[in-house]
């Protein structure tokens, strides 16, 4: 039989094995890095319309009839802080969207904006994209 080698040795080999992962995710290198996603990101979604006696912020959670069971689940948690990686660019490309779907919601308003605010949990690198359209009853 085989001797079993120092703890030294296993200990050694246990760093190895685990270490590898972890400093690549720590130096930003997707090689080796044994995640599934390449980014995480904390996403925020601001929805408000503006009528004639001034601006309303609108919960996100009164879309929820509105949205298929599928968007639900990316865009509600983004009522508060939500995370994620690809939800992100889901929202964002669904920002003209959100905002003529408020101007259908809200018939008195002049306009409707929505606004995702995203940062990699530092909020020195927030990132705001913001769409504002004027509501088609407000021409009439």
């Amino acid at each position: 039989m085989g001797r079993i080698p120092p703890r030294s040795v296993l200990a050694a080999l246990l760093v190895l094995a685990v270490a590898p992962p972890f400093v690549a995710q720590a130096s930003g290198s997707v090689v080796g890095s044994f995640t599934m996603f390449h980014r995480i990101v904390r996403y925020h979604l601001d929805l408000s319309v503006v009528g004639s006696d001034g601006e309303h912020r609108v919960s996100v959670r009164s879309l929820r009839p509105h949205l298929s069971p599928e968007a639900r689940n990316i865009v509600l948690p983004a009522d508060g802080y939500a995370v994620g990686a690809d939800q992100v660019d889901v929202v964002a490309a669904g920002l003209p969207e959100f905002a003529r779907l408020l101007c259908d919601l809200h018939p008195g308003a002049l306009t409707a904006r929505a606004r995702l605010v995203q940062d990699p949990f530092d909020t020195g690198a927030t990132r705001v994209r913001e769409k504002e359209l004027p509501c088609p009853s407000a021409s009439r």
